[in-house]
């Protein structure tokens, strides 16, 4: 899955960002960094549509966005943020993505198989997803990325 911002701009409040053009391309990592306040959290909610962008274009697969397909796009997308608030701190890193698995109809033998090959992707240990969240998750932004990248 592709997916492309051209000319985007996001209002919200006094807030204002605009001449956004992004390319996220099928199978690759993205990380979007920036000062507090910069707009990160604006563009992020408006990619998984809980902010409109108020003029450009959002395009998945090179076809644009609109209220008949916005359904089926939103069916698509996986969000993880790196916020802990939206992990259980009483599990361990195996028992959200598990946890999540079942939200997500994964059976726990295929879902197992697929959290295995991405910690070795991200050089997590065994050890690293048998601890608890609580303390632990100020891992490494790569290691925050796992989580997000178990769900595509």
């Amino acid at each position: 899955m592709s997916l492309e911002v051209i000319d985007g701009q996001i209002m919200k409040g006094s807030f204002y960002l605009d001449d956004i053009n992004l390319c996220f391309d099928s199978g690759s990592y993205h990380i979007i960094i920036g000062k507090n306040g910069s707009g990160k959290t604006q563009l992020l909610k408006a990619l998984i549509g809980l902010n409109k962008l108020n003029s450009g274009l959002l395009k998945n697969n090179d076809s644009v966005i609109t209220l008949k397909n916005q359904k089926q796009y939103l069916r698509s997308i996986n969000y993880v943020s790196s916020d802990t608030r939206q992990l259980f701190p009483e599990l361990t890193g195996w028992e959200n993505c598990l946890f999540f698995a079942r939200l997500y109809g994964i059976k726990k033998l295929e879902a197992s198989k697929k959290i295995k090959n991405l910690a070795s992707d991200f050089d997590l240990s065994k050890e690293d997803l048998q601890k608890n969240i609580v303390g632990v998750f100020q891992w490494h932004v790569t290691k925050t990325t796992f989580y997000s990248c178990f769900f595509e």
